[in-house]
Parts: C-alpha cells; sequence; structure tokens
C-alpha cells in the first residue's frame, strides 16, 4: 500500500502570506512609536516646564491694600473692575487676600517657569483673551500669586494682563508674546477704557 503523498504549498501561496504578515508587522512597529511618542507628550505635559519649580518669595496684601492700589491705577482712565461695571464703586478686588512677587523680576522668574511662550496663537481658538485669561490662571496653579489681572482693552479690542508688585509697582504684561508693555505704546494696549478683572 502506498502512502500519500502530504500536499505541498505551492510557492505563490506560501508567498502570498507575506504581505498581510509584513502589513501586521508595520502597523504593530508604528502603533509602538506612536504610543512611545504618545507617553513622551504626556510626560512633557504633566511636566511641562522641567524638573524644577523656582522658588520665589511671596508676600500677601489684603483687599484693602489691592482696592486702594487699583484706584490709584485706575486714576484718570475710563477703566472699571468687575464690581464696579456691577455698580459697587467701594469694591474693586475679586479676592479677599493677594500674593505677589516683590519685583519685576521676581516675576520674570515665575514667567521663565510659564507655558505661554509654548502656546500657539490661533484666530479665535486660542488667541489674546485666551492667553489673558490662561496666563492669570497658570500663575496661580504653578505659583499660588493671584497678582496678575485680565485686561479687556475696549478701544483696541484687546486682551492682556496687568501685574502687581508688593513694592507698590504695576506693569502690562503682554501674554502673547511674553514681554512688558507701557500703557498706550501702540493701539493694542490703549489702556484707556475697558474692564479689569484682578
Amino acid at each position: 500500500m502506498e502512502r500519500p503523498v502530504p500536499p505541498q504549498l505551492s510557492l505563490p501561496s506560501y508567498i502570498s502570506w507575506f504581505p498581510p504578515l509584513i502589513r501586521f508587522l508595520a502597523s504593530a512597529l508604528q502603533y509602538q512609536q506612536d504610543s512611545e511618542a504618545y507617553m513622551d507628550e504626556l510626560e512633557a505635559h504633566q511636566e511641562p516646564h522641567g524638573p524644577q519649580r523656582p522658588e520665589v518669595m511671596l508676600y500677601n496684601q489684603d483687599d484693602v491694600w489691592m482696592n486702594a492700589f487699583l484706584e490709584e491705577i485706575l486714576a484718570g482712565t475710563n477703566f472699571k473692575t468687575y464690581y464696579t461695571a456691577i455698580g459697587n464703586p467701594n469694591q474693586r478686588a475679586l479676592d479677599g487676600w493677594y500674593w505677589l512677587p516683590a519685583t519685576k523680576e521676581d516675576f520674570l522668574t515665575m514667567v521663565n517657569y510659564s507655558w505661554a511662550e509654548k502656546r500657539q496663537w490661533i484666530q479665535d481658538q486660542f488667541d489674546c483673551d485666551d492667553f489673558s485669561f490662561g496666563f492669570k490662571s497658570h500663575m496661580v496653579e504653578d505659583f499660588g500669586t493671584n497678582c496678575v489681572g485680565v485686561v479687556i482693552d475696549v478701544p483696541s479690542s484687546h486682551a492682556y494682563n496687568l501685574v502687581v508688585f508688593k513694592d507698590r509697582t504695576w506693569a502690562l504684561w503682554e501674554p502673547d508674546s511674553n514681554v512688558f508693555v507701557q500703557p498706550g505704546e501702540d493701539s493694542r494696549h490703549s489702556f484707556r477704557e475697558g474692564l479689569i478683572l484682578l
């Protein structure tokens, strides 16, 4: 009795398994690379500014101090704060206590740790008001300082930040480009009329 000969794969049917196998291996490799890139991005997002947050001494002042200082800053302008805009002339500050850096130099130390310069400006999606509110929130989140206010400049239809320092000085901050600006230095920073949230 003759033993049956096992069927042999023909060369073409054997080769036909290679393209799907290669596609599978390529997609598995791509998945691994995408996963590694995602994990790198996630890690960068969790620690966006590097491993070491700088230590900056903050000094606290109450809302009486801040109300008086805001009145001084806004004298001669048509700016309103949240409370004066809704008809309360005796209250300007939003918080009861404020934590302030001593000087502009201390503030710049905090800014160098900030994410703002890494954000991309996108018309109507992440533009001046988003930069301003985001920067204000970020300074509270990272440093516990609520010394940054948001300026809504009505004549220029622009938003930027106002920063108050412990040495009873203040400055305007452009979060789109991370620079100090002078009131009225250009049409975008007229600082004549609008609303300040601090």
